[in-house]
Formats: C-alpha cells, sequence, structure tokens
C-alpha cells in the first residue's frame, strides 16, 4: 500500500489486530488485503443471515480519496468481479447504476449455482470518505470469498 500524506503526519499502512465475526474472518481478511481497501465494520448477521460489511478505500479522516477515486475503485473490481464470476460460469447477469448526483453508486451480481445474489455499493454524504458496503447471504459465503480473493488477484495481476 502507498505512503499517504495527511495534514499533520505522514501515515503508513500497519497490520493490526480486529476483532470480526468469526464466520466471515477469511473475507475480511482478503478485502483488507485489497491495495488501499480497508474495513470499518462487519457483520456475519443475526436471523437475516445477510452478511455486511462497510470499507473505505483510502486513509480515513486526512486523506479520504475522493469518491470519484473510490467509485473508479469499484468500477474496476467490478469488471475482475465479472469476469471472474464468468470463467466460473456463475453469473448469470450483473447490473451497475451510476448516480453521482445522488452520491451513490452499485453493482448487483447474481450466482446462479448458488442461486445467491451479492451487492457491491458506494455510498457518500457528501463530507466524510465514501463507503463501500457489500452484503450477501451467508450461504454464500465460501464461495463469495473465493470469487473476491480471484478478483484481487486479477486487479493486481493486471495492474488495476
Amino acid at each position: 500500500m502507498k505512503k499517504e500524506k495527511s495534514q499533520r503526519h505522514n501515515q503508513v499502512p500497519a497490520k493490526v489486530t480486529a476483532y470480526v465475526d468469526e464466520e466471515i474472518k477469511d473475507f475480511v481478511e482478503i478485502l483488507n488485503s485489497f491495495d488501499g481497501l480497508w474495513t470499518m465494520e462487519s457483520c456475519a448477521g443475526y436471523s437475516d443471515n445477510k452478511v455486511c460489511i462497510s470499507a473505505c478505500y483510502g486513509e480515513w479522516f486526512f486523506g479520504c480519496k475522493d469518491v470519484a477515486t473510490t467509485a473508479n475503485f469499484i468500477h474496476e473490481l467490478t469488471k475482475c468481479l465479472t469476469e471472474v464470476m464468468s470463467e466460473e460460469k456463475a453469473c448469470e447477469a450483473v447490473s451497475e447504476s451510476h448516480y453521482f448526483k445522488g452520491k451513490s453508486k452499485s453493482a448487483n451480481f447474481w450466482d446462479q449455482q448458488m442461486d445467491c445474489g451479492i451487492s457491491l455499493s458506494l455510498k457518500w454524504d457528501g463530507e466524510f470518505c465514501p463507503t463501500i458496503e457489500i452484503e450477501f447471504n451467508k450461504s454464500c459465503l465460501d464461495r463469495v470469498t473465493s470469487f473476491f480473493n480471484d478478483a484481487k488477484d486479477k486487479m493486481e495481476e493486471i495492474g488495476r
């Protein structure tokens, strides 16, 4: 990960211990291995069994990436996830929407083999860091973890 410059001090990434729900530990670790991406919140789901992750792209508070840079990251991730899922003939349909006036962007995937959807979206209130939100059913956790790991490898391979 690149060094970030804040208004006060030079910032560098550090490996830290964070407590996460045991079931989603591997997925959270994969997300945090994307260059520039870090998770803020994660939940393995309650009665709805929906895994929910909130993440940021860039440095928190001072040097956050702007919404366009974060949206571009999501776009590149979406392209790589689409390629990975298509290679496994798992992706039935992908929809991607852009709505910058309302400061949101989303992509939805459907894994026909697991009968499971994955939602990837950007939320931004216009002031603080844009937030990346990922949601899917816990029954698809292993498969989604594999897709994101392969997408990360693909992004690194082609320099995205």
